[in-house]
């Protein structure tokens, strides 16, 4: 079964935040600033919207440089990383529906494994890359890019090359034909050093790059460096996707059809429980959170949790409180239910017994 991978990237996330949260600024030049303690226009831009992009205004740009260039035409904001956070944890729940590995790479970034749920068809991950591109504009007003591919590698390097809203399938038989045009620099991990000393060999786009001897990278570079160089520009990539730091244990499942039916539910949370806690048990960890998830069949991500007043790996407490939990919703909420999942989270080591010689 051929490998499939999703790299979603949020498009310009800092400046759509802030849309979102005042319209206003929709649709205008605007830029999102790291001010310094200095006072004044001191600083650098975080991101700016493709509005202003247009004029000039790019990350990373000193804020004093930027305004001289956009003059009054652009917004200048300072981050609020406080609400950026929140969006991303939001971004990430959603995420998480949708595949059976998630691997957060940065606060606007992530990767999904959806191999098993795709069974290895391309076409299958296209439809779920748009539903994913749809249901995170309908529950949050956002626009992301997504790039799929047989690994991480091409997947993220799919999502750049198609933004912003972009969705770009790259199946392993075009790999070749994506990666080989590209100037090296498009290989993630190549800086300017790097380009210009592949320049000064000869190699100038990707093709020769995969084509050259590799005893000739070695001598310039190093093994390590070579290899990552050779591998990457011939589409290889075996990077598992992973979470870096365990902060929670997660299952989900599709009803049958979008329904409110208790028992079906009550089954599956009771199947994903005992799944929950055999990972829990495997990793030697107890929870004190337990979530229940819902995606209802407007897409729309709901959330009831319950933390406990101590930590546990119990069947038991995660199955009582996961029916109190739906129950509860199903009492207020009166949609029809299309995925239900179970969650644990705020995680403790599992202590075992002490031993004579930590006496």
């Amino acid at each position: 079964m051929p490998r499939i991978v999703m790299h979603i990237d949020m498009d310009c996330f800092f400046a759509q935040c802030e849309e979102v949260q005042n319209p206003k600024l929709k649709g205008k030049p605007l830029a999102v600033c790291i001010y310094s303690r200095r006072g004044g226009d001191s600083g650098a831009v975080s991101t700016s919207n493709y509005e202003a992009r247009k004029i000039g205004v790019k990350s990373g740009m000193a804020i004093a440089i930027a305004k001289r260039i956009a003059g009054s035409r652009c917004a200048f904001i300072p981050a609020n990383f406080e609400l950026y956070e929140k969006a991303s944890q939001k971004m990430r729940e959603i995420l998480m529906a949708f595949g059976e590995k998630f691997e957060q790479a940065s606060i606007d970034e992530a990767y999904l494994e959806v191999t098993e749920k795709c069974k290895g068809d391309f076409s299958k991950a296209k439809e779920l890359g748009e539903e994913i591109k749809a249901a995170v504009l309908k529950q949050e007003r956002l626009t992301c890019s997504v790039g799929i591919g047989p690994n991480k590698l091409i997947a993220k390097m799919a999502c750049d090359s198609q933004k912003p809203n972009g969705l770009t399938v790259i199946e392993p038989e075009g790999v070749k034909d994506f990666l080989f045009p590209l100037p090296v620099k498009k290989i993630l991990g190549i800086g300017p050093k790097t380009e210009e000393m592949l320049k000064e060999m000869g190699i100038l786009d990707v093709g020769e790059l995969a084509k050259t001897d590799t005893s000739r990278l070695v001598t310039r570079f190093g093994k390590a460096t070579a290899a990552y160089l050779h591998n990457a520009a011939n589409g290889i990539d075996d990077s598992p996707v992973e979470e870096k730091e365990q902060v929670q244990i997660s299952r989900i499942t599709s009803l049958r059809t979008d329904s409110r039916d208790e028992k079906e539910m009550l089954e599956l949370l009771d199947e994903m429980a005992q799944d929950v806690v055999k990972t829990v048990n495997e990793q030697k960890v107890l929870f004190r959170t337990i979530t229940l998830q819902i995606i209802t069949e407007n897409m729309k991500m709901h959330t009831r949790g319950k933390t406990l007043e101590g930590a546990t790996d119990s069947l038991s407490a995660i199955k009582n409180e996961i029916r109190a939990l739906l129950f509860a919703y199903l009492e207020q909420n009166p949609e029809n239910i299309r995925r239900i999942g179970v969650r644990v989270s705020g995680f403790e080591k599992m202590k075992g017994q002490r031993t004579l010689e930590e006496f």
